[in-house]
């Protein structure tokens, strides 16, 4: 099989690594490779994968945590295409929030997006309405996506993309629909929403991708993380401070404190707390009037305790199976805080779909033993 090695000569460690990438590739079977740092893992995958990807007309997904890394990845890229005279196209994105030109966004965390649908719907992010004209495009997007056709490092992307005044997150997804190469975080690919919205808008498929994880002893982490939310003393003090021109959710909230404190009476370091222990009989409309409060309260601070208060909620009401609801305390400016985790212990569970519908390469130089992370992840 032909491979696009970017550099001089192939070491012998290399080419056994590339052998086995290969090899896994034909029979179209996932592989977890333990590779020690230092061998040129990133130029061993990606020459190799590359001219297969091409060929069958799929998407290679390069998957890393590490801005350094993104980096090496597009350095490769750059390389193999100039050796090669090589034909493809790559996009680099980072998380939507770092890539929005929007004043302020970095301290909101995971309730940027709903600040972001918010300002999409109503019509008032000049960025997104620059993107976008009334049957399409607009054609300063046109002449950017025309224009901008070489390997980026996301900065460079994004130092491009600001200049214009059009949103960055957009046209990297423009630039994706087009790309045989997609560099990204993790949560591209295995959060299920963030999977959803993305592949949606740049027309891609579980089934017609590769996916190259890199560092993968992270991964079972990362997968827990996204998964995983609290509620704190602070958040619900700052939430019930923050509802009080709102007589209706300072009411809910209120309830909600009354149980956070009931649960957490006479816990000496932590427990274990079911289900029902934090029961609310009209959940779903508290949630309802919280989200409304909250969209409110967004348009005016870009931040909500409240909406903290309403994502914890909706959490809390999922899954029992691989997840662990546990309280603790700690402290928090000198004062008591408890915590209330519900916590996802199964990374497999985020694993499913991916294994079942696409081919997995994780890679990392520490992935020992491999059969434990075999089994963390559900691959077979």
């Amino acid at each position: 099989m032909k491979i696009f090695f970017p550099y001089e000569k192939i070491r012998n460690i290399q080419d056994d690594f590339i052998k086995d990438i290969l090899k896994a590739v034909e029979q179209k079977k996932h592989l977890i490779a333990h590779a020690p740092t230092g061998i040129g893992k990133t130029a061993g995958v990606l020459s190799s994968i590359v001219p297969y990807i091409l060929e069958k007309k799929l998407t290679l997904f390069f998957l890393t945590s590490r801005h350094t890394q993104h980096r090496i990845a597009v350095e490769t890229l750059k390389e193999m295409k100039e050796k090669h005279k090589a034909n493809f196209s790559v996009v680099d994105l980072i998380g939507k929030r770092h890539m929005c030109s929007q004043f302020g966004v970095e301290a909101m965390g995971s309730q940027f997006y709903n600040f972001c649908k918010a300002l999409v719907e109503k019509n008032e992010c000049e960025f997104y309405e620059n993107t976008y004209g009334g049957l399409g495009y607009s054609f300063e997007t046109r002449n950017f996506l025309g224009s901008n056709k070489e390997v980026y490092h996301v900065e460079e992307f994004l130092d491009l993309a600001r200049k214009t005044k059009l949103c960055p997150y957009e046209l990297a997804l423009l630039k994706a629909k087009r790309s045989d190469v997609v560099i990204a975080d993790y949560s591209y690919v295995f959060n299920p929403s963030i999977r959803e919205a993305f592949f949606t808008k740049a027309n891609k498929f579980l089934e017609k991708s590769i996916i190259i994880v890199d560092e993968a002893h992270n991964l079972p982490a990362r997968l827990r993380d996204m998964m995983s939310s609290v509620i704190s003393t602070f958040i619900i003090e700052r939430a019930l401070k923050e509802a009080e021109p709102y007589e209706e959710a300072h009411v809910v909230l209120r309830e909600v404190k009354d149980k956070f404190e009931e649960i957490c009476s006479n816990l000496e370091d932590e427990k274990l707390v079911r289900k029902e222990e934090f029961y609310f009989e009209k959940l779903y409309d508290m949630i309802d009037l919280l989200d409304a409060v909250s969209e409110d309260i967004f348009e005016k601070k870009k931040i909500s305790y409240i909406g903290l208060v309403s994502e914890f909620l909706k959490a809390w009401n999922g899954d029992d199976d691989g997840f662990a609801r546990y309280l603790e305390k700690d402290g928090y400016k000198g004062k008591t805080n408890f915590k209330l985790n519900y916590k996802c212990l199964d990374p497999n569970f985020l694993m499913r779909e991916v294994v079942d519908k696409s081919q997995l390469i994780l890679m990392s130089g520490t992935l020992l033993p491999l059969e434990m992370y075999r089994d963390l992840l559900g691959i077979v």
